[in-house]
């Protein structure tokens, strides 16, 4: 899980942003991938909010 810690670390620091998704749950969300895994986040003042960190090897998450 060292990559994705990794991974977290640059997003809440780095201007950068993955694309945005919608949720099956309807959540509006960034995603950014870290492979077998996939981190959905959400910016959130000075906060980076993690919302799910999912194994991408299972069925999508993400509104088609």
């Amino acid at each position: 899980m060292r990559e994705v810690d990794g991974a977290l670390e640059r997003l809440e620091v780095l201007p950068i942003d993955g694309p945005e998704a919608t949720l099956s749950d309807g959540a509006r969300v960034r995603s950014w991938p870290v492979p077998p895994f996939r981190v959905y986040y959400q910016r959130r003042a000075a906060d980076l909010l993690v919302v799910r960190l999912y194994d991408q090897r299972r069925a999508p998450i993400e509104r088609g």
